[in-house]
C-alpha cells in the first residue's frame, strides 16, 4: 500500500503553523494555517480524503519546541492473528 508521511510544524518566520509532506530526500510545505488547532482539524480531513481514496497517511505534529506531541494515522488495515 502507497503511505504518506506528514509532520505540522511551527514556522517562527511567519508565525503560523505549517503542513509538510516528508519523503526520503526533502519535506515540502503544502499548507499553511493560521493555529495549530486549525493544523490538527486540517490533517484530520487530509487523513480521511486520502483514507478514502485507498492510500495510507501517516501525521505527526510538533510543538513550538520541536516536539512531537500528537500523531494519527489514517487508511491500511490492521490484522489481527
Amino acid at each position: 500500500m502507497f503511505r504518506r508521511d506528514y509532520l505540522i510544524r511551527f514556522d517562527r518566520q511567519r508565525s503560523s503553523w505549517l503542513l509538510l509532506r516528508c519523503d526520503d530526500s526533502a519535506a515540502v510545505a503544502i499548507a499553511n494555517y493560521p493555529t495549530r488547532d486549525a493544523a490538527m482539524a486540517g490533517i484530520d480531513s487530509i487523513g480521511r480524503w486520502l483514507a478514502d481514496a485507498g492510500l495510507m497517511a501517516t501525521f505527526a505534529a510538533e510543538d513550538e519546541a520541536g516536539t512531537v506531541i500528537d500523531e494519527r494515522s489514517f487508511g491500511g488495515s490492521v490484522c489481527v492473528a
